[in-house]
């Protein structure tokens, strides 16, 4: 698959909207909006995308340490943004973890 499907793939799988997106991914919404649609990130970028993309899809198979994707309907609005980047940086530390116990 290319970028752009396994990206919309792990879009749709987890119910992120476009702005939650760009929260995972550490970028505005306009910019994953074009690689939604197909624009390839710049190759500077490439690597640090395919491993958040790498995080999304390890969530999105596993759950995370009290997180649930797609997040719960009982997140608000306002906490939605806080509550993605607790599912991210939980699955980011638990692949540190198990890689400095090794």
């Amino acid at each position: 698959m290319s970028l752009t499907e396994d990206l919309v793939a792990a879009q749709t799988a987890s119910g992120f909207s476009i702005t939650d997106m760009g929260t995972w991914f550490g970028v505005n919404r306009e910019t994953m909006r074009t690689w939604l649609l197909g624009r390839r990130p710049g190759g500077h970028r490439l690597p640090q995308i395919q491993i958040e993309l790498k995080l999304l899809q390890l969530a999105l198979r596993g759950g995370v340490d009290g997180y649930d994707l797609p997040v719960p309907l009982s997140v608000t609005q306002y906490e939605r943004r806080a509550y993605i980047e607790g599912v991210r940086n939980a699955i980011a530390n638990r692949i540190l973890t198990a890689h400095t116990a090794a």
